[in-house]
């Protein structure tokens, strides 16, 4: 998906210098395998968007999630952590991750893939005056800040894999979601405040959704390497060798044609 350039090079100088491997896995029933370490780019200031948060999702992540015993339905599977507050004795701040798999039962060879992330990350409390119509006074009640973001459901399925294979990859590049500045303290239903898209990327990578009742738990499927799938470059430059091909017999047809209609005229 689409990135803004100068975020691309500013996520990886920084991945690279403080980014390290955290690998995670996480299993829901027999129906998912996740292996990944996975880095959300995430920037919970409306007015200073050069204030980013590197958050790594930590291998101790706990997880639920949802199996389906049908093609035409999702599996999902939930990551939530905690993060304490240095110097406070407020609770510890939520993050929550979920990642949503979908087949395409429409396609010659069905295939399962990321159909939707979304996701939130408390960034803090704070105190705010609030008016108890029941007594009609006002009183300080704490609240909590955060950032909510999604990718919406995807036209295209992200990490295309055959049905009955996992998903291998060393990096799957970056995937960009909508993202918004929320409080508690908001009406249900707050649109909140714009905020830079968040970033997530993975590294490390073995995903293994949709699996068959008998297979092994806790043991991968046979595994598709995104390294090794086919070039596009290669059937485009065939394609437009035979397109050549095709016109340049087509033009020595029609000269040759021409030749012979004149020749035909000289003799009469």
């Amino acid at each position: 998906m689409a990135l803004n350039s100068l975020s691309v090079l500013l996520f990886s100088g920084l991945c690279w210098t403080i980014c390290s491997a955290d690998i995670g896995n996480w299993t829901v029933g027999n129906c998912i395998n996740v292996e990944m370490d996975v880095i959300l780019n995430i920037f919970p200031d409306a007015k200073n968007v050069n204030n980013t948060k590197l958050v790594e999702v930590p291998s101790v992540a706990q997880n639920t999630g949802h199996c389906t015993t049908a093609l035409n339905e999702t599996e999902e599977i939930d990551l939530h952590w905690e993060e304490l507050v240095p110097n406070t004795t407020t609770p510890p701040l939520k993050r929550y991750l979920n990642i949503t798999f979908k087949v395409n039962t429409t396609a010659p060879n069905p295939y399962y893939g990321l159909s939707r992330i979304d996701g939130y990350y408390e960034t803090r409390y704070f105190d705010k005056n609030v008016t108890d119509e029941d007594k009609n006074t006002t009183v300080l009640k704490q609240f909590v800040e955060y950032v909510s973001f999604t990718t919406f459901d995807l036209k295209k399925l992200e990490l295309e894999t055959p049905l009955n294979m996992s998903y291998m990859c060393q990096d799957i590049g970056f995937i960009s979601m909508h993202s918004e500045l929320h409080d508690t303290s908001e009406p249900q239903g707050g649109s909140g405040n714009m905020l830079p898209n968040v970033t997530i990327t993975a590294n490390n990578v073995m995903l293994d959704a949709f699996r068959p009742a008998n297979q092994p738990p806790h043991t991968f499927q046979a595994a598709l390497d995104c390294s090794a799938r086919p070039s596009d470059v290669v059937p485009i430059i065939v394609g437009c060798a035979l397109a050549g091909t095709v016109l340049a017999v087509l033009v020595a047809y029609m000269v040759g044609r021409r030749k012979n209609r004149a020749a035909g005229y000289q003799s009469v």
